[in-house]
């Protein structure tokens, strides 16, 4: 062996490690603490058992939400507008009376008398008495006195059929009734039929159709 060759049997350095294998052991070293969970119990459950893991596409609930939401908002008193008031309940107009005008039509004579509300008509044969247009109709019919009767079309649409106070030689009719008393006001409605007399009648036409009420009271009353 020459003094240059190094000796293949020599011990190793006292510094060097016989198991360095070039890798760095963590062993070596004190390992870093575990970071502490941010909130240990907020994924435990009431005994500190870990809370199991969303089932899969269900995202974790926010730990900053409220557990008690489910999605709808509250709103507080106040928030909404007051509910609109429902319009007042208003009672129909009343309607008028058929028509605007009243007819007496002599269907016999061939004569017809109109009258607009607030008017009165007087029949009879009497000229200077009675209503020209009446007197012209009635004037050659002598079961019919010079002043008869007279028939009132009133503002309220009612019509009122009244026989002289002193009396007509030969009397009304009305629907085959007799008006009883002279001077007396008797209501009468479109269709019903009046007789100055025996023979000359006219129609009503265009007022105010009869009332149950009406129906029911008896002529004169």
């Amino acid at each position: 062996m020459t003094a240059n060759e190094p000796a293949r049997n020599a011990e190793p350095e006292p510094d060097s490690d016989p198991e360095d294998d070039g890798w760095v052991s963590l062993s070596e070293g004190p390992l870093a603490p575990p970071r502490p969970p941010e909130d240990e119990g907020r994924n435990q459950g009431t005994e500190g058992h870990s809370a199991p893991p969303p089932p899969p596409g269900v995202s974790p609930p926010d730990p900053d939400s409220d557990p008690e939401d489910d999605g709808w908002i509250s709103l507080t008193p106040g928030t909404l507008p007051p509910p609109r008031p429902a319009p007042e309940h208003t009672s129909p107009r009343p309607t008028r009376a058929v028509g605007t005008r009243l007819a007496l039509d002599f269907r016999g004579l061939g004569g017809q008398l109109l009258l607009n509300r607030g008017q009165t008509v007087r029949l009879g044969r009497s000229r200077s008495w009675a209503t020209p247009e009446a007197a012209e109709i009635l004037a050659d019919e002598p079961t019919v006195s010079g002043q008869h009767a007279s028939v009132e079309y009133a503002e309220d649409g009612t019509v009122w059929l009244t026989e002289v106070a002193e009396g007509s030689t030969n009397g009304i009719r009305v629907n085959q009734h007799q008006v009883l008393t002279p001077g007396h006001r008797l209501r009468i409605h479109t269709g019903d039929t009046v007789w100055l007399g025996p023979h000359i009648d006219f129609l009503i036409r265009g007022g105010p159709p009869p009332t149950p009420d009406d129906a029911d009271q008896p002529p004169g009353t």
